[in-house]
């Protein structure tokens, strides 16, 4: 297998430093391979259900044996797709994180560096972690992910100068799993005068560290999305609108989304109710939530007010459920970079969100 250049390993983070970063976020950089299964195949053959579970690296080159001709690959993960989707906006961004010696650790950057985003990584032996997306008929997916503990990101990894002028911090739920390091980034970005945005990610970790969750989110957090069922687990109220409003109370802007119920935003003792867009056909909701966060912060970080991020979160998250993968294609692209320019015009609700091809 092909094996990364140890000079662009070294270089690769250092030359990305020159200029203040929009946007970053500090994660797990993984390779996400979407394929479309049948309920037999998805039930019978790989054992996988609804959510999210952890495979074997024996797991991974069998899953990759059995499907590989049928998977699309892209570099994937929350927090990647976000800041993905924010360098396709204009907004300088980067990732950090590590990478395994492989051909997909070479695929990444490569990818990555044609959507204008830098990756700060850190080279390990072994295989890059990788995520098998399997969607069934009705649009719903199984996470069958691959993560090597080499993989995992230490203080060791972070330099201070990364922060340097950093406007937004992006954090995913699942960074509880490396308290330390989390709580060691979020103080170099506050100390940079950063805005922290926190997505839950998961109801089960919401409910299993709800205590440091809401520590994290009244000490550091600005913006924090959740869905229904997050929500109520972190602040123990069932009603989505009264839970944006308890959560509010503990940082500046609370996004609570309801799927296609649209959702609610709250700052301070105000709330709004966003629409969705309807969609006629749902082919993969991979990466919607993804989606919304992308466009909701990209409209924060123009100073737009919290309808218009709502909005543009919106119609993201509808455009997303359309194609396969957690990629719009760059004529949808360069169409919501328009109407975004444009504030939206406020969005018609009648045309909105574009069809996919």
């Amino acid at each position: 297998m092909a094996k990364i250049p140890t000079l662009l390993c070294i270089l690769f983070p250092i030359l990305t430093w020159s200029t203040p970063y929009d946007a970053l976020s500090i994660t797990d950089l993984i390779v996400d391979h979407c394929c479309p299964v049948s309920n037999r195949e998805l039930h019978e053959e790989v054992k996988a259900i609804e959510g999210s579970s952890r495979i074997s690296e024996k797991q991974m080159i069998s899953l990759s044996e059995k499907y590989g001709d049928r998977f699309s690959h892209c570099p994937g993960g929350s927090a990647t797709n976000i800041m993905k989707g924010l360098s396709l906006f204009g907004h300088k961004c980067a990732v950090v994180g590590k990478l395994g010696q492989d051909e997909w650790s070479n695929y990444y950057l490569r990818t990555l560096a044609r959507k204008n985003l830098d990756i700060l990584f850190t080279p390990v032996e072994g295989p890059t972690a990788q995520s098998f997306c399997l969607v069934d008929p009705s649009g719903l997916r199984s996470m069958l992910t691959y993560f090597s503990p080499n993989l995992k990101i230490t203080s060791k990894d972070l330099d201070p100068q990364i922060f340097n002028g950093l406007k937004l911090m992006h954090v995913e739920g699942y960074a509880i799993f490396q308290k330390e390091v989390l709580l060691q980034s979020l103080d170099l970005a506050k100390q940079a005068g950063a805005k922290i945005a926190m997505d839950l990610s998961s109801y089960n970790l919401t409910h299993n560290f709800r205590d440091d969750y809401q520590f994290i989110i009244k000490s550091y957090v600005d913006i924090l999305f959740a869905n229904v069922e997050e929500a109520q687990a972190l602040t123990g109220i069932k009603n989505p609108k009264d839970a944006a409003l308890k959560i509010a109370k503990w940082c500046n802007i609370a996004v609570v989304h309801m799927g296609s119920e649209g959702g609610f935003v709250a700052n301070g003792d105000k709330f709004l109710k966003y629409q969705a867009f309807k969609v006629e056909k749902v082919v993969d909701n991979t990466g919607a939530g993804d989606l919304f966060a992308c466009g909701f912060l990209h409209s924060h970080l123009n100073n737009e007010p919290l309808h218009i991020s709502a909005m543009f979160g919106a119609s993201l998250g509808a455009a997303i459920v359309q194609v396969k993968g957690t990629e719009l294609p760059p004529q949808v692209i360069k169409e919501l970079s328009e109407q975004s320019r444009n504030r939206l015009n406020h969005f018609n609700y009648k045309t909105f969100p574009y069809k996919t091809p």
